[in-house]
């Protein structure tokens, strides 16, 4: 599994740095900012519970709360984003959520980078119990339409890709 982790990682990377090789923007990092306020995901991925990894499979909402973001020359918006799903095939199924705010990078048309930083937690419904830790990390948005964007998130607890849709 650290293989597969490993594997994936270096994957992000690669499509980061050679994503600009790849646009056609002809000023990086500037533009109108997004005129959606909410954006929705599902994904699956690797998920963590303890020292076991499981399948996961993550909802998120997240709402705009900065249209024009933190940074003046650049295009970037922040958002209040909560996540919430089941992981299976470890034994202990158990029940895994976020809240974070999520900081997008708006790089051209095609791709945004994002940043997240908040709280996570997990429950199992057996009874286990649960813990509430603090997460980050960090993703990108490939907008293949203009309603669908794929979603790629890494961070220590979630190594996953899905679908995502903006209103």
């Amino acid at each position: 599994m650290k293989n597969l982790r490993a594997s994936l990682g270096q994957l992000f990377v690669i499509i980061l740095v050679c994503s600009p090789a790849l646009s056609q923007a002809d000023e990086l990092w500037k533009g109108a900012p997004n005129p959606q306020l909410l954006s929705v995901s599902i994904m699956g991925g690797l998920g963590t519970w303890g020292g076991s990894e499981e399948f996961s499979l993550l909802g998120s909402i997240a709402y705009k709360i900065k249209h024009e973001g933190l940074l003046d020359d650049v295009n970037d918006q922040l958002y209040l984003e909560a996540q919430a799903g089941p992981s299976f095939g470890g034994g202990v199924s158990p029940i895994s959520y976020s809240i974070h705010l999520r900081w997008d990078f708006h790089k051209d048309f095609d791709w945004s980078f994002f940043a997240i930083g908040g709280l996570a937690g997990a429950f199992e419904l057996s009874g286990y119990g649960g813990f509430i830790y603090p997460r980050f990390g960090v993703g990108a948005f490939w907008h293949f339409l203009d309603a669908f964007s794929f979603r790629f998130d890494v961070s220590r607890e979630f190594l996953g890709a899905g679908i995502a849709t903006q209103f």
